[in-house]
C-alpha cells in the first residue's frame, strides 16, 4: 500500500468551507481511485480499510459529500460504492479482526447517526425499480442491475454486524 498516494487522494476529495462542504474538481475520480484502493486490497487485513476509517473518511469526506451533493446522482452512487467497500463485513480470519472490528463499528455508527443518508441512498434505486417494474425485468440494464447490488450489499453491510 503507497499511504502518501492514499493520503494524496484523500485530500482531493473535498473540503468543508465554514460549514459547507466543497467538492474538489477531481472529486468523482478521486472516489473511483479510492474505489481501486480497496479492490485491490485482498489481503484479510484490509489495510487500506483500515487507513481510510483511521483518516475519518466517513464523517470528515463522505457524508458531507453525499449530503451536500445528493442531486448528483453519479457522485453520491460513487461515494455508496466507497462506503460499501469500507464497510465489507471482516474476514473472521484476519490477524487483525479487533481492529477491523472497531473501525467497521466505528464507520457503521457514524452512518447511522445520519439519518438523512438511507434517503438519499435508496433515492438510487427509485428510478431502476420503476423501470424494472414497467419492463418486467427482460431488458433490465446492467447499469440498473448494478445499482440495486450496490444498495443492497450497503443496507447488509450495516446489518452484519460482528
Amino acid at each position: 500500500m503507497n499511504e502518501a498516494h492514499l493520503l494524496s487522494l484523500t485530500s482531493n476529495i473535498g473540503v468543508k468551507q465554514n460549514t459547507v462542504y466543497v467538492k474538489d474538481s477531481q472529486c468523482l475520480e478521486t472516489l473511483q481511485d479510492l474505489i481501486r484502493f480497496l479492490r485491490r486490497d485482498s489481503t484479510s487485513e484490509r489495510y487500506v480499510m483500515l487507513q481510510l476509517s483511521a483518516w475519518n473518511i466517513m464523517n470528515k469526506d463522505l457524508i458531507p459529500l453525499i449530503l451536500t451533493y445528493s442531486q448528483d446522482q453519479n457522485l453520491v452512487y460513487h461515494a455508496v460504492k466507497l462506503i460499501a467497500f469500507l464497510t465489507l463485513p471482516t474476514d473472521k480470519g484476519a490477524n487483525n479482526l479487533l481492529e477491523q472490528n472497531r473501525a467497521h463499528l466505528s464507520d457503521l455508527n457514524t452512518l447511522i447517526e445520519n439519518e438523512h443518508i438511507f434517503a438519499i441512498v435508496l433515492g438510487l434505486i427509485i428510478e431502476p425499480l420503476q423501470q424494472l417494474e414497467s419492463i418486467g425485468g427482460t431488458n433490465f440494464k446492467n447499469i440498473e442491475s448494478k445499482s440495486l447490488q450496490l444498495i443492497l450489499t450497503f443496507y447488509r453491510n450495516l446489518l452484519i454486524v460482528d
